[in-house]
């Protein structure tokens, strides 16, 4: 009902304001009548195609308050300015753990990887609600109430653990062969395919721990103007971690959420700062 309301709302204003030629002036009463139900019956579908296809388009802002301690990447946060509709990016499912995040050029939207994604697998985006943040029921709620479908992806399947609970210190491999999970000081053969993982642990734990300093020193060097070097660390880093290392684990949410920023402050970014009260 309130669609519909807005929708007449807006006719009647485009009609005032001279956009739309005035139909009540027409001789024929009937044609005119006609023409006022196209015209509010195309604002009343395009209002309901927003409320479900509509992305948020957004930029990225200094913030105003100056600190020399935080790096770029805490010197910016994400700000809205506008919605649109982007018929090819409608045509993605959602996940609670996504495969891309959209970044937005001007007015164009990019579909940004933000983990490898094999020939067969789905490329998803999320709706608003990722695992980590949001309780799985609170994410099923809002998605069947807006969208009208149980979400059954793998967090959700899995019921994976939010932020504060993900594992990170009790780290799980993952066996070169088989990709059954394993942990590295306790177990010398997959108990699946029999694959010896004495070698191949170490290889792997030492690959981690390579890529994880570079990784490291990269942010740690991060120049006040973006590096082509350093989203090319966070892409090697996060895709290492998806290929040696069993989900969900704090660490590859950590680096997802850095590559994102680090996507979008190469996109739209804005010279207005941002005001942050304390």
């Amino acid at each position: 009902m309130e669609l519909c309301v807005i929708a007449f709302v807006l006719l009647q204003i485009s009609k005032v304001s001279g956009w739309l030629l005035d139909l009540d002036g027409k001789e024929d009463s009937n044609r005119c009548v006609e023409a006022e139900r196209l015209v509010y019956s195309a604002l009343l579908h395009h209002l309901q195609m927003i409320q479900c296809n509509g992305f948020e388009i957004t930029e990225m802002r200094p913030i105003s308050a100056a600190d020399k301690c935080r790096s770029m990447l805490q010197d910016h946060k994400i700000n809205s300015i506008g919605v649109g509709l982007y018929p090819s990016m409608a045509t993605m499912n959602h996940s609670c753990d996504p495969t891309v995040d959209l970044v937005f050029y001007g007015d164009k939207s990019l579909n940004r990887a933000i983990r490898n994604i094999s020939r067969s697998e789905e490329v998803t985006i999320d709706y608003g609600y990722l695992f980590f943040i949001h309780e799985k029921s609170k994410r099923q709620r809002f998605l069947r109430n807006s969208y009208f479908f149980d979400c059954c992806c793998r967090a959700c399947a899995e019921n994976w653990p939010l932020w504060q609970d993900l594992p990170a210190t009790d780290l799980t491999l993952k066996c070169s062969k088989c990709g059954s999970p394993y942990k590295a000081v306790a177990v010398t053969k997959c108990l699946r395919c029999e694959n010896d993982l004495s070698k191949e642990s170490m290889d792997a734990l030492k690959r981690l721990d390579d890529i994880q300093r570079k990784y490291a020193s990269a942010l740690q060097n991060l120049a006040p103007e973006l590096e082509q070097r350093t989203v090319d660390v966070a892409e090697e880093y996060l895709s290492t971690m998806q290929d040696l290392v069993c989900l969900p684990w704090k660490e590859f949410y950590s680096c997802q959420a850095t590559l994102r920023q680090l996507y979008r402050i190469s996109a739209n970014v804005s010279s207005v700062k941002l005001k942050i009260t304390r």
